[in-house]
């Protein structure tokens, strides 16, 4: 589930499905795109949900809802699901009941005494139960076989035949990447902040000129890619793009008008962009990997270490290492966010 807001500021929200047929065969569907003109609230987005679940008749096949971190979608998720099952009323109705059966000299499962059987050791002194174990009443519980509780209990779990023990709502993994790099870009080094300034002015007064546009294709045969404020990956191809029109003719910035207007990157300057490539290059492939179509789940802990190796100012971990000079606090500042974020 995701906001989405068009060029003329419109604001949408679209909800996606992947599921799996009776045969298991993997599949994903387009639910909705719903126009959302008022306040793009928590209830407002959770009423819009709840309408699209409706809709197709799935509020009972739903059994986890990816969005991405913003606070309105985290708020919206928080509110309690119809088809929710809060653990915490489940137990206290469980005891209530067990209160009642006893007093009704009815045999109680030996499992669901268990609570009654923390309580009891965490109020006894440790010394008297064992010493006394065998002569009081009190203590009969004490010659319950734990094993076989525990057992029990888990059957009693799995009367429904599946457990869902991870919570109803994810938080999509593209966006966790670029949570990290927002945290590494808001620590950027003096030199490698001024480059970025620069270099987005340049190529903005490339893309609105015909003259510069054409000069630059003639010269290295493309196009830099344009900046998308909302994809942190579009900063990384304007970065790139723009070293690799240098790499293949280092005099064009000389003959674009923009750097006239504007001013050229300095080799500092450009030295801090290529650091700045080598260590955006791992989070750039991660971004595109978790936004295929059909993503494994099992890559996160192989790309997160990835990722965290490539941010790391060690040699012996980061090939790249002595190569970041200027840009250490930026790496220093994802390998830290990585580690909150995953």
């Amino acid at each position: 589930m995701d906001l989405w807001s068009s060029k003329s500021m419109e604001g949408f929200l679209g909800v996606s499905c992947s599921a799996v047929t009776c045969d298991y065969e993997p599949f994903t569907a387009f639910l909705s795109l719903r126009e959302m003109p008022k306040n793009h609230t928590a209830a407002a987005i959770f009423a819009e949900y709840e309408s699209t679940i409706e809709d197709w008749e799935i509020n009972k096949k739903v059994i986890r809802c990816v969005t991405d971190n913003a606070r309105n979608m985290i708020a919206a998720l928080r509110v309690k699901l119809p088809t929710f099952v809060d653990e915490t009323e489940k137990a206290q109705e469980e005891e209530e009941l067990i209160e009642i059966e006893i007093e009704a000299g009815i045999d109680v499962p030996n499992y669901l005494l268990i609570p009654e059987f923390a309580e009891l050791i965490a109020e006894a002194d440790s010394n008297d139960l064992e010493s006394n174990a065998s002569e009081s009443e009190d203590h009969f519980v004490l010659d319950l076989d734990l094993e076989s509780l525990l057992n029990d209990n888990t059957e009693k779990c799995n009367e429904t035949g599946y457990n869902v023990t991870a919570a109803y709502h994810a938080r999509c993994l593209p966006h966790h990447v670029q949570l990290a790099i927002k945290d590494g870009l808001l620590v950027i080094e003096k030199v490698a902040k001024g480059a970025l300034n620069l270099l987005g002015k340049i190529v903005g007064g490339i893309r609105r000129s015909v003259v510069d546009t054409k000069t630059l294709m003639d010269c290295v045969g493309f196009k830099i890619p344009m900046l998308n404020q909302t994809r942190w990956s579009s900063q990384y191809g304007v970065i790139k793009g723009s070293l690799e029109a240098m790499d293949k003719d280092p005099n064009i910035q000389s003959k674009l008008n923009s750097c006239a207007v504007h001013g050229s990157l300095t080799a500092i300057q450009i030295k801090s962009l290529r650091e700045l490539v080598i260590i955006l290059g791992p989070f750039n492939i991660a971004t595109d990997a978790f936004q295929k179509e059909h993503e494994m789940i099992g890559l996160v802990i192989l790309f997160y270490l990835d990722l965290v190796n490539k941010c790391s100012l060690h040699p012996q971990l980061n090939p790249d290492a002595r190569s970041i000079n200027s840009c250490k606090t930026v790496a220093e500042a994802l390998q830290k966010s990585l580690t909150t974020m995953f």
